[in-house]
């Protein structure tokens, strides 16, 4: 008997602190709820077997019920395992197979999981932090954004004071699983510590050397074009942008092009907030050193034309000069549509 035993609730995939902030919603100030290294967690799936002689098991995870897109796992000397970086709000089926010392086929068993529809999807990526999916949220006109085409996160490569390296297993996982085409690095070359090739093999380095918050309407304004121009480009997906831990400059990105998606501000606010728990340190907009540039930051973008965020963030790409065929092409990348 083979018999699968934890995989049937509704799965949240990330730190239990992180489940508090998003279910307090727009009165939660993100500092009241603790930081942390990593926002993500397993999702485990464990199984009881009552055969002799099982050498290993087999864990294939899917969000197709035939399997032809399964990730699987090797196990060898337990009954459970973690999953990660599961996209959200889907179901997964899982099959667990016990083989034989030969790789004979003892048993087989089978059972689904679903993922919450709350907050991002988080990524565990070996040697970096503050990793996450930009897709997977609902827009104000009920289309969902595509998972797995554009991610946020910080440095692959050592800066500064913290420990971020992309390992060797990191960089595989990129390639191969991610699949990431483009690199794009908020930096300098000279704060970037002129790395010139990036670290994800086979992927395109690009440096676009942006400012956080109000930099957005000032003198960086046409380094935003050309980062939106990028996103207008099918070509260039799956993309990972980052700057050194992925916080204030990417933070800043990343609020207008959610924004820019028709993504709720709540979220787009969660979005930015959500660096808090990580090792990159708070980001507050209410209260703390950030929260003033965030005010600024919303209060120059209200200045724009549009009776929504939505509206407010396409008059500001159109006026630092990005064509209405862009802003379309990147509303439908990020849609799945043509």
């Amino acid at each position: 008997m083979l018999t699968i035993t934890e995989s049937r609730n509704v799965a949240v995939p990330y730190i239990p602190a992180v489940k508090n902030y998003l279910e307090a919603g727009a009165s939660a100030n993100v500092s009241d709820y603790g930081g942390a290294n990593n926002q993500y967690r397993g999702v485990k799936i464990s199984w009881q077997c009552d055969l002799d002689k099982v050498a290993y098991y087999t864990v294939e995870y899917a969000t197709k019920a035939d399997y032809t897109d399964a990730l699987c796992e090797r196990v060898t000397e337990n009954t459970s395992l973690e999953l990660f970086n599961l996209y959200k709000a889907t179901i997964y089926y899982v099959r667990v197979t016990a083989y034989g010392t030969n790789d004979e086929v003892f048993a087989q068993a089978e059972s689904t999981l679903e993922t919450t529809d709350v907050g991002p999807r988080f990524m565990k990526v070996d040697g970096i932090y503050n990793v996450r999916d930009l897709g997977g949220y609902i827009t104000q006109d009920g289309k969902r954004t595509v998972q797995g085409i554009l991610y946020r996160g910080g440095s692959l490569t050592p800066a500064d004071i913290f420990p971020h390296n992309l390992t060797d297993v990191g960089k595989v996982y990129m390639r191969d699983v991610m699949g990431i085409k483009t690199e794009i690095d908020f930096r300098s070359i000279a704060e970037a510590g002129g790395h010139v090739v990036s670290p994800i093999p086979g992927a395109n380095l690009v440096y676009i050397t942006i400012g956080g918050y109000a930099d957005a309407f000032g003198g960086y304004a046409q380094a935003y074009k050309e980062f939106f121009s990028m996103l207008a480009v099918k070509e260039n997906y799956p993309i990972y942008m980052h700057c050194t831990g992925g916080a204030d400059r990417t933070g800043t990105a990343s609020f207008l092009l959610n924004a820019l998606l028709g993504v709720s501000e709540l979220e787009c606010v969660q979005d930015y907030e959500l660096t808090t728990f990580s090792i990159y340190n708070a980001r507050n907009t209410k209260r703390g050193p950030y929260a003033k540039y965030y005010q600024d930051f919303r209060e120059k973008l209200d200045t724009y034309a549009g009776d929504t965020l939505q509206e407010k963030v396409e008059s500001y790409l159109a006026e630092i000069g990005l064509t209405e065929t862009e802003i379309d092409n990147i509303k439908a990348i990020m849609r799945g549509e043509k």
